[in-house]
């Protein structure tokens, strides 16, 4: 049995389906990042693609995730939600937002905060300025 696939025509994995392959994942439904650990020659998910048209963006992709990771280990501590007791200060800009899985963070300290805010306040929030000043100076 066989396909004829016309010259020319794109061809598209099933990501979804090699992601959650039993064979290969135990209990893939489940977000289990430790399994990466136990077995370290499980293959990485296919996440950007493969092969001559895989994400071209991948480094860029993974190199801005590693400096907000770094970033969040810099400027806050993390905590289970059951330890976390009064700051003894009032609430501010980086200490808002959504607890998720337990976990709570809480800025180091009044300095962090200080420049946290400050860099904050000094970012454009609006992308149409910023995407015009970049293609001015790309000359666009």
């Amino acid at each position: 049995m066989g396909y004829r696939i016309p010259e020319g025509a794109l061809i598209f994995s099933n990501q979804w389906a090699l992601n959650m392959e039993e064979s290969v994942y135990e209990d893939p439904m489940s977000f289990k990042p430790e399994r990466w650990l136990e077995n370290p020659t499980l293959p990485s998910p296919f996440i950007f693609g493969f092969g001559k048209r895989a994400c071209p963006g991948q480094s860029i992709s993974m190199d801005s995730l590693s400096i907000a990771m770094a970033s969040m280990m810099w400027a806050f501590d993390f905590y289970d939600n059951k330890i976390i007791e009064d700051l003894g200060r009032p609430p501010s800009l980086v200490d808002e937002g959504p607890q998720i899985a337990g976990i709570q963070a809480r800025c180091r300290g009044p300095s962090h905060v200080a420049l946290i805010e400050q860099e904050w306040f000094a970012t454009n929030t609006d992308p149409s300025t910023e995407l015009d000043r970049i293609g001015k100076a790309l000359g666009l």
